[in-house]
């Protein structure tokens, strides 16, 4: 388990703010070449991998990612953005946290 501090979004496939952050703690299929290597069975399984946020930081640091990868060009298609940025649908079902809500500046 990892201390939240800061998250890097990727915009090249949203419009938006929030759908960035949801494609972003979206389940992640495990699945054909990229299957889970799993250590009790010693083979290769399907499987599911999600991110979720047990504990919100005080303050949330959003890095927006502007370059399709390493070789790629800009991304240059607007962001929609709200003032305030709520994180209640991607919290862990064991979240002791009330209902995280940032305002965006």
């Amino acid at each position: 388990m990892d201390e939240i501090k800061d998250i890097s979004l990727e915009f090249l496939h949203a419009n938006s703010l929030k759908e960035a952050l949801g494609r972003f703690l979206q389940v992640e299929v495990l699945d054909g070449n990229n299957k889970y290597n799993c250590e009790k069975c010693k083979k290769l399984s399907a499987a599911h991998k999600q991110l979720s946020i047990i504990q919100a930081p005080n303050v949330l640091v959003i890095q927006l990612k502007r370059f399709e990868d390493v070789f790629g060009g800009k991304i240059d298609h607007n962001i929609i953005s709200e003032e305030h940025l709520g994180l209640t649908g991607h919290m862990s079902r064991d979240s002791q946290d009330p209902r995280p809500e940032y305002t965006l500046f």
